[in-house]
Order: C-alpha cells, then sequence, then structure tokens
C-alpha cells in the first residue's frame, strides 16, 4: 500500500508515545517558499494533512476515498501540489515514512521570492 508523509512531522508534532490532541505550528510556516507559493485550498489541506500524520505516525494511507472522508470533502483531494513542493512525500507499506527514511522531497524554488 502507498502512503503520504509530511515533511519535518516531528517539528510539529513531539508526542511520540500517546494520541496527540494536537500539533504545533510555527508562524515561520509563513515565510516557507513551498507554503506561500500553495493555493488557499492547498494549504488548508496541508494542515490537514498535519493532523492525520500526526494520528497516523505520519503514515497516511494514499487511498483517495479514505482522504476525501477524513478531510471532509466532498471530491476525492488532489495532493499533487503538497507532493511537489516536498510539503508531503510518498512511501510505502515497507517504509515506516519517517523523513530521515526519505530523501528524494524535491526541494523548493528558493529563486521565486528573490524576484
Amino acid at each position: 500500500m502507498k502512503y503520504y508523509g509530511v515533511k519535518n512531522l516531528e517539528k510539529y508534532q513531539h508526542y511520540k508515545d500517546r494520541d496527540p490532541k494536537w500539533v504545533k505550528l510555527y508562524y515561520s510556516i509563513l515565510d516557507d517558499e513551498a507554503f506561500i507559493f500553495l493555493s488557499e485550498i492547498d494549504r488548508c489541506r496541508y494542515m490537514t494533512c498535519l493532523v492525520l500524520a500526526s494520528r497516523t505516525n505520519n503514515k497516511i494511507p494514499a487511498d483517495p476515498i479514505y482522504l476525501r472522508k477524513v478531510m471532509r470533502l466532498d471530491k476525492n483531494p488532489d495532493l499533487t501540489p503538497l507532493l511537489s513542493c516536498g510539503l508531503l512525500y510518498t512511501c510505502d507499506s515497507s517504509s515506516n515514512c519517517l523523513d530521515n527514511d526519505y530523501t528524494n522531497a524535491p526541494v523548493p524554488n528558493r529563486s521565486l521570492l528573490s524576484s
């Protein structure tokens, strides 16, 4: 089975041994290029993925029907923008989906902010 992981989840989620009731969200995300260039809809999807990742030990099932249900959407979500900018990455059932196990996340285009 394929899964999604949230890049840097350990920064937002410090609970390691129990079901979290919340995740930390630093205001520095507003300066993150990958986040800045997302649409409003994709930013909301990213926030939802943060919460889902904390509940699933950063192993969100990449099942569109499941995602539509838990994200409370009317149609299947398109997570391509989150994957393209590197905020989400894919892994499989043999991996534990932790960042240190995943090294192929796309690097955000740093030149976008310098123009």
